[in-house]
């Protein structure tokens, strides 16, 4: 591969991760909220916000439902990949 290409390459490879950890992340909460819903007009919604384990999503998540913010989403580097 060309080494003018391998940034771009790189940076979509983030791109499509980060879209699949918020899918994923979306995913289990939306599975984890209809198991527990009982009565329908009730939904258990800090269970299920547990099972998301991206933090920034899930406090995103959490503040659109009224619940405290806790900065996860702040900051230059919120939501990029570290790669190991």
């Amino acid at each position: 591969m060309a080494p003018e290409y391998r940034d771009q390459l790189l940076e979509g490879v983030q791109a499509v991760d980060l879209l699949s950890q918020h899918l994923t992340g979306l995913s289990t909460f939306a599975r984890e909220l209809s198991q527990s819903v009982a009565i329908p007009e009730q939904f258990e919604v800090a269970a299920a916000l547990k099972s998301v384990t991206l933090g920034a999503l899930a406090d995103r998540m959490r503040t659109s439902f009224g619940g405290a913010d806790e900065g996860l989403g702040d900051g230059d580097d919120a939501g990029d990949l570290d790669l190991f």
